[in-house]
């Protein structure tokens, strides 16, 4: 693996366009496709009754946006059913939930269906399609696309003895349209961010955001492909920076925290939402080789190579 010679090499980008790349992206245009997406939901008279809670997630979510971050995500998490993780219960216990619990007879195919009718009645079907993950609703005035993220809760459980004596990770379930159950805990993750901001004193998130500029700025030279290091990714790698490495300055801090990212152990690498290692060969890890690419060519970049 690359490291930095000794002593500390002179960066080869200035301390001005590293605090110019830690400014945040658009604030007041994310809030209004927020409020545009929770609008349209509540006018669905599909959804009338229907117990479900929507909120930002990624970076919009995390204030780690910058200027090149299009697309809101947007997530509607279902709360009248959730998908759950019983495995870490004992035999008793697994019983206690069967007894407790049956299935729901509205879930993730209905309410799909009813939050894309929703947005399309509101929107106009032209300016509403169905990706892989989420459905896609089209920037218009005044407003950003976005990523419309349906999901069930998710609950990992610890224990369960009663309704009222159970204790559960929350997080969010949805399937991509090939299939794949993909599982995350978006607030556990903001949760984290915030508090490694507040341990870095407010250095942690605008650290985010300049090395996702550098990351923008390596795809575009053709340096890395736009699919090595997606920026969900890149803030989870960030993450695992002791907090030492932040502070003092933006230099000072991106040569710290690259050079603690090229000497980690990526095996023993986890989320910030700290219940998912952050690779592996599912679709929401990363790939170790893919990583390794990024981190060669960022400290490339850093000495101007």
């Amino acid at each position: 693996m690359t490291h930095f010679p000794v002593p500390a090499p002179t960066l080869a980008l200035s301390e001005q366009q590293l605090a110019t790349w830690s400014h945040q992206g658009a604030v007041d245009s994310s809030k209004k496709t927020y409020a545009s997406v929770k609008y349209a939901l509540d006018q669905s008279a599909r959804l009338t009754g229907r117990g479900y809670s929507v909120f930002l997630q990624g970076s919009y979510g995390n204030d780690t946006n910058i200027r090149a971050d299009s697309d809101v995500d947007v997530v509607v998490m279902l709360e009248d059913a959730f998908w759950r993780d019983i495995s870490k219960l004992g035999p008793l216990e697994a019983m206690l939930y069967q007894q407790a619990f049956s299935d729901a007879s509205y879930g993730f195919g209905e309410f799909r269906n009813d939050v894309l009718a929703g947005l399309r009645s509101h929107y106009g079907a032209n300016l509403v399609s169905e990706g892989q993950n989420s459905l896609k609703v089209k920037p218009a005035s005044g407003r950003l696309g976005a990523d419309v993220i349906v999901c069930l809760q998710y609950r990992n459980y610890r224990h369960f003895w009663s309704l009222t004596s159970q204790e559960y990770v929350e997080g969010v379930a949805f399937r991509r349209r090939d299939g794949n159950l993909i599982v995350n805990y978006p607030k556990l993750h903001s949760e984290a961010c915030t508090s490694k901001n507040k341990a870095t004193s407010s250095w942690f998130k605008p650290t985010v955001r300049v090395f996702k500029n550098m990351r923008s700025r390596l795809v575009e030279g053709r340096k890395i492909g736009e699919d090595c290091a997606p920026s969900y990714f890149v803030e989870n790698l960030i993450f695992n920076s002791p907090d030492v490495c932040f502070g003092t300055s933006f230099q000072s801090t991106i040569l710290s925290v690259t050079s603690a990212l090229l000497q980690l152990d990526l095996s023993r690498t986890t989320c910030a939402n700290g219940q998912m290692v952050l690779f592996g060969d599912r679709p929401e890890q990363w790939n170790v080789t893919n990583c390794q690419q990024f981190l060669i060519a960022l400290a490339d970049m850093l000495l101007g190579n």
